[in-house]
Parts: C-alpha cells; sequence; structure tokens
C-alpha cells in the first residue's frame, strides 16, 4: 500500500463576506507558514477552495477557516502519496462559482440539506 502522505480538502460556502483583502493576507500567511498549496477563491459571496498538504496542518487551517467566520464548509477530504499543485494561490475574485446569482440571497435562502439515505426519495 503506497503512502498517502497528503491530504487535498476541496470546500465551499456562500457566505458574505467583507475586508476581502485582509481575509486574503491571512490565509496566504497561514497557508505560506504550513506549506499548504492550492488554490482558494475569495468573493463577495463566500470563499471556495482546492488545497493540499500534510495532515495536522490541513486541519489547523480548516479550524482557522471556521475561526474566520465559515462555520458550514462543505468540504471533501481525498488522500495522495505527493502533493498536488506547485504553488499557492489565494484570489480575490467577483464570484466563486461563476453563475448570474445576482438575484439570490444564500445565506438566507439556501437548498435544504439532506442526508444521505434521503438523497433522490
Amino acid at each position: 500500500m503506497k503512502n498517502l502522505k497528503f491530504t487535498i480538502i476541496t470546500f465551499y460556502q456562500f457566505k458574505k463576506n467583507r475586508n476581502l483583502e485582509k481575509l486574503q493576507n491571512l490565509l496566504k500567511d497561514f497557508c505560506s507558514f504550513h506549506k499548504i498549496k492550492g488554490t482558494i477563491l475569495l468573493a463577495d459571496e463566500g470563499i471556495n477552495g482546492t488545497v493540499a498538504g500534510l495532515i495536522k496542518p490541513i486541519k489547523l487551517l480548516e479550524l482557522e477557516i471556521q475561526k474566520l467566520g465559515f462555520t458550514r464548509l462543505e468540504l471533501k477530504r481525498s488522500f495522495y502519496e505527493l502533493m498536488p499543485f506547485n504553488r499557492l494561490k489565494i484570489k480575490i475574485k467577483n464570484e466563486i462559482v461563476t453563475f448570474d446569482g445576482s438575484q439570490l440571497d444564500v445565506e438566507n435562502h439556501s437548498g435544504k440539506h439532506v442526508v444521505s439515505n434521503e438523497w433522490n426519495t
């Protein structure tokens, strides 16, 4: 069995953000210090990212993102033997997912969360 040394997480949350530059700098400093690589997109509407690092630093990043107010992250984990990314990019964008959501209020009118056994019923 191969040594799956690196944790890869993908995550997003729609949440109104203020002060994107401060958030960008905090995440950039944190990820650089912990040798986490990948891409994080920040926008007024939320956060979206795919990053990789050693297991402990990735768990710390998850906690840090929650401390920054993203307490309902949709997050998935996978594992790999090598670092899949060459660098860290944390970008401020107009939107985290490209679509015309100008009329959406995602914080107050999101879909209903269902557990796996309720899916497709």
